[in-house]
């Protein structure tokens, strides 16, 4: 009975500090993350990754994380020159 007893207590006391714990949250690749605090913005980026943020407790304001897109891309851009002396019109792809 007091194994039973131990048992239970111990799962429901685990069950109690896992609710506690903050928000899982992920930084997808070919972003960064910055971790938003009711006081602003914490110091340096978060990269690719999964982690939790700070446990948010009734009545305060919880951490937010918000994600930078820095992937590459390229993008190709046609510009027309036109040349009036010579009445030339040349087209550059960039």
């Amino acid at each position: 009975m007091i194994k039973r007893i131990s048992s239970l207590l111990t799962a429901a006391t685990m069950a109690f500090a896992l609710a506690g714990c903050g928000e899982r949250v992920e930084v997808p690749p070919a972003n960064i993350g910055k971790v938003m605090t009711s006081k602003g913005y914490q110091e340096g980026f978060q990269p690719t990754s999964k982690f939790r943020l700070d446990t948010c407790w009734a009545g305060t304001a919880c951490d937010k994380l918000v994600l930078l897109d820095v992937s590459d891309r390229s993008k190709a851009e046609t510009i027309e020159v036109f040349m009036p002396e010579d009445k030339l019109l040349m087209s550059v792809q960039i």
